[in-house]
């Protein structure tokens, strides 16, 4: 459905307060629980769910749950200005809310008093001293602190009450206040889980290699010596990943890792002494091993992956996947950038739109260019990016209506606004997510708190909610039970608005059967590229993963290189020295960048627009603040870098 948004306000106002209205006297009028509606809102005050939207929303439903007065007319669901739709990342700040929140820091406080009833799971230590002696602190990593493996597997912490006799040296932290104690414990949490999770899991083989090489020495027995402990081990270690283990390629990165792992253990960073300097220098220039490129796609390939290979596909996948191929083409991004929208850095979808220029009368003129907003990248920086709507080289994508026509199959309510001179056309779009960080006290009570998640939304008076009640407990439990904290959460309803009745009626319907706490559930954007389950459900409210698409990925590239050297050899292709082309999500994103540089006579792009759109140099040009303030207003030149695709 496309409107205007002024236009269609004042006429949603009255639906909208009629429909509450009815909602209102029916939660009123219902005998759930046991607790007032005062108490209600008392404890839902108490217990904010984080994020501005999703705090406004629950005290907006729990005042119109409240029978000390008559119901009086429930405020209008609030459309975000552009401004404050595109100010900082809702989903770095849910983030930290359950990673440092109050059913994290119970779960962690339970573990360390010794009543968790965890007893599978290896402790991690806390590397304090009390009296001249080692902290006697434990705490289980993964299954309380729930860390992903490869921070676990540091096996060391600094426990809150070392926090705590650190800052106050001499007084008895039980005669501290429960703030100082909150306060520390979501230090060590914030600590624990630093880094990003991918980095995590270099630490993880980091740890295994030192015992795989311990091993390898036939080294045994509690005095042996790590190579993390010793420079002398850890040089033999150094050699011995390039010579016996042929890890040469991965040289670099296990010796960053290893740094790292050093630092946050507390050790000497040995990556730092001359000696070991002086070794893994010889080693990286002398080893002789180079990595095999990813082969760019060309434009003879584009146009017969969009075409003959996808264009066939009138399904939900289809579409969704010329979207993601067009996307990283010519928005030139990173596949975990097209894709994972509230996992980690992909596009949620009220951040990509369609622009036209406006005239002197403020009617729409021109072509259509689109424009995406990255809240954050895998540098960390925010990026925007545009492109033309339609190609002007070789492949022709049509990414406009290839757009368009996956905003229609996924049911997205299209607002049109004017902003800054131009015509802005996207989907408003956002869900009610729940944390399933720390779901319960205990490891063991996690899968009958998620148990009542569902049999929530089962008998939930919301239709929506009772549609993917079955949903949430197969992928709810796959969530839980990963190794991700990121993705520790689940998306258990869609809604066109910031607020409506019905998530109003479900956030209650929560709230009474005990998900209350601090970060447990909030309303945040959703994400553009969704994935699907099964044919009758279609496009869920979870963000399409990365990993779902390899499999598919090399057919339909492999499927497209035959059709481009069909009748003859592709022009553009570039083997680099290779028998057989080496093809992957890289590729798309090569290909889109060689293009860009070799068009910019025709184009006008200089390295540097290059280079800002691909999100190359980031931290370099992060520290231009002209580039950092021109912001999302230099979209034409932006638009020509991928133009002639």
């Amino acid at each position: 459905m496309i409107h205007d948004r002024v236009e269609c306000l004042q006429r949603a106002r009255s639906n909208m307060r009629a429909e509450a209205a009815v909602d209102a006297a029916a939660i009123t009028a219902s005998a759930e629980g046991a607790r007032t509606t005062a108490e209600l809102r008392k404890e839902l005050r108490r217990k904010s769910t984080g994020g501005a939207l999703a705090a406004a929303l629950l005290q907006g439903a729990a005042n119109r749950a409240c029978t000390e007065g008559p119901p009086s007319a429930p405020p209008v669901p609030h459309l975000l200005t552009p401004g404050k739709a595109r100010a900082g990342s809702q989903q770095k700040e849910q983030h930290m809310l359950e990673k440092g929140g109050g059913p994290r820091r119970e779960r962690v406080r339970l573990c360390l008093a010794g009543e968790c009833g965890e007893t599978n799971e290896e402790p991690m230590m806390c590397r304090g001293l009390f009296g001249g002696a080692p902290c006697k602190a434990r705490m289980h990593g993964r299954r309380c602190a729930q860390l992903p493996k490869g921070h676990a597997a540091l096996g060391c912490f600094l426990c809150p009450e070392c926090r705590m006799r650190a800052m106050n040296p001499g007084q008895n932290v039980e005669a501290m206040p429960m703030a100082a104690r909150e306060m520390c414990e979501t230090a060590m949490l914030t600590e624990m889980s630093s880094g990003a999770e991918a980095t995590g899991a270099s630490f993880s083989d980091f740890k295994k290699l030192e015992l795989e090489f311990l091993n390898d020495a036939g080294a045994v027995g509690p005095d042996r010596v790590f190579p993390s402990d010793s420079a002398e081990v850890f040089k033999v270690f150094l050699n011995w990943l390039v010579t016996k283990r042929d890890r040469a390629l991965s040289l670099e990165s296990i010796f960053r890792a290893a740094g790292t792992v050093m630092a946050m253990t507390t050790r000497e960073n040995l990556t730092k002494d001359a000696g070991v300097k002086a070794v893994y220098n010889n080693l990286r220039k002398k080893h002789g091993r180079e990595r095999v490129p990813r082969t760019a796609i060309t434009r003879r390939m584009i146009g017969a992956l969009l075409g003959d290979v996808l264009g066939e596909k009138d399904t939900s996948t289809g579409k969704r996947e010329r979207l993601m191929f067009s996307g990283e083409i010519m928005f030139g991004v990173r596949v975990g950038e097209m894709l994972g929208g509230g996992d980690g850095h992909g596009f949620l979808a009220n951040n990509v739109v369609i622009l036209r220029k406006l005239n002197a009368a403020g009617e729409p003129v021109g072509e259509e260019t689109l424009e995406g907003m990255l809240e954050h990248s895998k540098t960390g920086f925010k990026r925007f990016v545009n492109a033309v709507g339609v190609s002007k080289g070789p492949a022709k994508v049509h990414f406009a209506r290839i757009l368009r026509e996956y905003w229609e199959d996924a049911g997205f309510t299209i607002v049109v606004r004017r902003e800054a001179g131009y015509q802005v056309e996207g989907p408003s779009y956002y869900v009610v997510r729940v944390s399933l960080v720390a779901l319960a006290s205990k490891p063991a009570d996690d899968e009958a708190r998620l148990s009542a998640l569902v049999s929530t939304l089962r008998s939930s008076k919301v239709d929506g909610a009772r549609k993917w009640a079955d949903y949430v407990a197969y992928r709810g439990r796959q969530r839980m039970q990963g190794d991700s904290l990121d993705k520790k959460y689940i998306n258990v309803f869609g809604l066109d608005a910031p607020t409506s009745p019905e998530a109003d009626k479900l956030i209650l319907e929560l709230a009474k059967a005990g998900f209350a706490e601090e970060g447990r559930v909030c309303v945040v954007p959703g994400p553009l590229m969704r994935a699907t389950h099964g044919r009758q459900l279609g496009l869920t409210h979870m963000p399409l993963s990365v990993s779902a698409t390899y499999a598919p990925l090399h057919e339909y590239f492999d499927a497209a290189y035959a059709l481009a050297n069909a009748e003859s050899p592709d022009p553009e292709l570039d083997l680099e020295g290779q028998a057989a082309p080496n093809f992957g999500h890289h590729s798309d994103r090569r290909g889109a960048d060689t293009v860009a540089r070799q068009t910019r006579e025709q184009t006008g792009a200089t390295v540097e627009d290059i280079d800002i759109v691909f999100g190359w140099k980031e931290a370099f040009y992060s520290k231009d603040m002209q580039r950092h303030y021109e912001t999302s207003f230099d979209r034409e030149r932006r638009c020509l870098v991928t133009s002639m695709m």
